[in-house]
């Protein structure tokens, strides 16, 4: 049964004038002007809603003034579905304030951008309720809405705040069935996992526990919405069910509630009675040929393992190990995880090791073992074995397949580094695997061996991946590279991706700038990218002698020209532009010239 949508809305509007803007709004970035005379805002709402319906709002800019202004919007929703800047507060009928949901929502960014209102027109920001406040039940609200747009926050200019009430009913048995059906029983769409997500009321979750025991992994988003242990109980049940998009969902909606061993903080989703079910479910999951479900029990174990499951964990790692790999190099590689599901085993046993868990002595087995053991030599926490066969190990494995292994090898490697460890660091700095590669250089950076320099350079100046290239830069610099460096960044400018990177290495390098903010343009042609790198070759070598000294040349010498940026090219969007602690930029930005005369 489909439910009825409630038509008929209340419109409320509070002109600026009426006691301005309580809720927390800020300044958005760049913004100069402040709230204009002429700017009233209203707030559309359904009148009557049943609890969990999906509630559509619209919060309504109206210029009612007689000269056009502007608002800016947008920026801030990307990854929640609603605008963040839009700040919404709802008070019960006993003048309660419920809580701000929003605040725990992630903000990713998003397109912003400004739009003109002309007197007499309107602009729209439509928004879905539930994003901003869990409903507690059945009852009058009132909502106010407030937006920066763009203006100034400020005393004497408030912004206009927008308020109208909505009733809340409860919906029968049959309805609650029908809302949670069609939308677990639908596509896997985002809004549909958005609705599911708000639902969050308890009257809701037998619908959903038996939309999750028909096989609708859907379902399980809404379950995990709900606080309190009903609903925990009921995810740890779903991880018995027949489908595996089922017990996925379920298990990664455990994964967010689960408190690490001995933390004794009360909760209202976990109580410790559910730990034994919970780790034989994680043994179970360990054995696993998905890597998407050992994950999950690996994470498990993380979060409430002891030693006790030690020896399932390093089967299971074995069986990674074993598995098939590969070397993680070109565009879009990850360089900084290990490949699922080893990366959730390793910090698994990361976190057994926590808590005193040891290998012992002479440890015996395979690989697993010994990644294990790599893992406990790079702990500064631990000390280091009293024979010399540890070191023998580190070396003898450090070119090892898969990746993982001897990456974990290199990362064993004590800094500084001793002689002995210096050739196989040295042939880690050529590895394939950008992975391995990064490692190298951070370990390389710690070595205090001067001999590393020029392959860190190498490095920069030939692997285009940005984790890889800034790990070797800094290491480089940790190691006093200077002039040889910079020689390196600059063969990167003609890279049109990692023009902007080099630029601001370049420039915060060798130059006397305070700050690192600021912003580039990329959008320069292949000869214009080979002029700007020919300008800085011109400046390193005219400087050659005053950089190696450790000499950052000041914005105004003579040789700071605009070629380096591009500015000459384009004056009012360079390839890097700073922002200077004296609110000017550089390079400075163009004069305008005055048209009013």
């Amino acid at each position: 049964m489909k439910i009825p949508c409630f038509l008929a809305c209340l419109l409320l509007v509070l002109p600026t004038a009426q006691g301005g803007n309580t809720l927390p709004i800020a300044t958005e970035f760049g913004a100069k002007l402040p709230v204009p005379a002429g700017a009233k805002v209203s707030l559309k709402l359904p009148e009557k809603v049943r609890l969990g319906d999906a509630v559509p709002g619209v919060f309504t800019v109206t210029n009612a003034g007689s000269e056009p202004f502007e608002i800016s919007t947008g920026g801030d929703y990307r990854g929640t579905g609603f605008p963040l800047r839009l700040k919404i507060r709802v008070t019960d009928s006993e003048g309660k304030v419920l809580p701000d949901e929003s605040v725990k929502s992630p903000n990713f960014g998003g397109l912003g951008g400004s739009q003109k209102i002309g007197p007499g027109e309107s602009a729209d920001i439509k928004f879905p309720l539930p994003g901003y406040v869990a409903l507690p039940g059945a009852g009058t609200y009132t909502v106010e809405a407030c937006h920066d747009l763009g203006w100034l926050v400020e005393e004497k200019h408030p912004h206009p705040v927008a308020k109208a009430n909505i009733e809340v009913i409860m919906p029968t048995a049959e309805e609650i069935l029908d809302r949670v059906r069609d939308l677990s029983s639908g596509g896997d769409d985002w809004d549909r996992r958005f609705q599911l997500d708000k639902l969050r009321h308890e009257i809701f979750l037998p619908a959903l526990i038996q939309e999750a025991k028909a096989g609708h992994a859907n379902a399980v988003t809404g379950i995990a919405g709900i606080r309190g242990l009903a609903a925990f109980q009921a995810l740890l049940d779903l991880l018995e069910s027949p489908s595996a998009d089922v017990v996925k969902a379920s298990g990664a909606a455990l994964r967010m509630r689960l408190p690490s061993l001995g933390d004794e903080t009360p909760r209202q989703d976990w109580d410790p009675k559910f730990r034994e079910r919970l780790l034989r479910a994680a043994l179970t999951m360990l054995r696993s040929r998905d890597a998407a479900t050992v994950e999950l029990g690996a994470s498990f174990i993380q979060a409430q393992g002891d030693a006790s499951q030690a020896k399932p964990l390093l089967e299971a790692t074995q069986a990674a190990l074993d598995g098939p790999w590969e070397i993680r190099s070109g565009k879009g590689a990850n360089t900084l995880d290990a490949p699922a599901p080893l990366r959730c085993l390793i910090q698994a046993i990361d976190a057994l090791r926590g808590r005193g868990w040891r290998l012992g002595p002479d440890p015996s087995g395979g690989s697993a073992v010994i990644l294990a053991q790599f893992r406990e030599l790079a702990d500064p926490n631990i000390p280091r074995p009293a024979t010399d066969r540890w070191k023998q190990t580190v070396i003898a494995f450090s070119d090892a397949n898969p990746p993982t292994f001897r990456q974990n090898a290199i990362l064993a490697i004590p800094t500084p580094v001793p002689d002995e460890f210096e050739p196989a660091l040295m042939k880690a700095l050529e590895d394939k695997d950008w992975g391995v590669l990064r490692s190298a250089c951070e370990v390389a950076g710690k070595s205090g061996r001067k001999a590393f320099i020029r392959p860190l350079c190498q490095i920069v100046e030939s692997t285009h991946e940005t984790f890889v290239q800034s790990a070797a830069s800094s290491a480089a610099q940790a190691l006093g590279a200077r002039v040889e460096l910079w020689e390196a960044w600059c063969e990167v400018i003609t890279d049109q991706e990692h023009m902007y990177e080099a630029l601001r290495e370049l420039a915060t390098g060798t130059l006397d700038l305070t700050s690192g903010s600021g912003g580039g343009n990329s959008n320069f042609t292949h000869e214009q990218r080979f002029a700007i790198r020919d300008a800085w070759r011109e400046f390193l070598r005219k400087n050659h002698e005053r950089l190696a000294r450790g000499e950052r040349l000041p914005l105004k010498d003579a040789s700071v020209s605009a070629s380096l940026t591009g500015s000459d090219i384009n004056a009012s969007d360079p390839a890097v532009r700073f922002s200077l602690p004296d609110g000017k930029s550089w390079p400075p930005e163009p004069v305008k010239e005055d048209t009013s005369h």
